[in-house]
């Protein structure tokens, strides 16, 4: 394991704006994947604060994974809202918000909002989690997500037209769409 690193370290204080984000958290990692993919306007370093290589003593590490935060190339160490709109106003497609944001009295009804997104946080978490599908083989979520959950569906509904009518035609129907599926 790498020794802990401080606040004022090159990995955190040179020329870029750092992202710390907690790349343990499904949603978080989703979201700076979205910012990840994007041309910023200057240099921007991505530090997963959740990884052990990222050398981070225990203490700082679960400060940064509870918040967002970012720490502009002048040394200043931003979290939630405010990390947010820096972050915000070197994205091209998120500049707009990041000027919004900057605005007098903006920035701390974001944080409110930010507050209250913490809340649900965890909640939220565990439905990403659950919709997570990169641990299952590729092959296997393309049939789940084709039409053959559809088919399964109509299988189950040509059965229970089977039991449930004595119609001849209908029959006739369910037994040959049965057998097509």
């Amino acid at each position: 394991m790498s020794p802990p690193v401080a606040l004022d370290t090159p990995v955190l204080c040179g020329k870029a704006l750092t992202v710390l984000f907690d790349g343990a958290c499904p949603l978080c990692r989703r979201e700076i994947g979205v910012y990840q993919a994007l041309q910023p306007s200057q240099p921007v370093a991505w530090l997963d604060v959740s990884d052990a290589s990222a050398g981070l003593a225990p203490d700082e590490r679960r400060r940064f994974m509870a918040r967002f935060h970012v720490r502009r190339a002048d040394g200043a160490l931003l979290s939630g809202a405010a990390a947010f709109v820096a972050l915000w106003q070197v994205m091209p497609g998120w500049r707009w918000l990041g000027r919004f944001g900057a605005l007098p009295g903006v920035t701390p009804l974001l944080e409110l909002m930010y507050r209250g997104f913490l809340h649900l946080r965890p909640g939220i978490q565990r439905l990403v989690r659950a919709a997570d599908t990169s641990h299952l083989p590729a092959g296997l979520v393309a049939d789940l997500r084709s039409d053959h959950a559809g088919e399964t569906g109509a299988v189950w509904i040509y059965r229970g037209m089977l039991c449930v009518t004595r119609d001849a035609a209908v029959r006739t129907f369910a037994t040959h769409h049965l057998a097509t599926e």
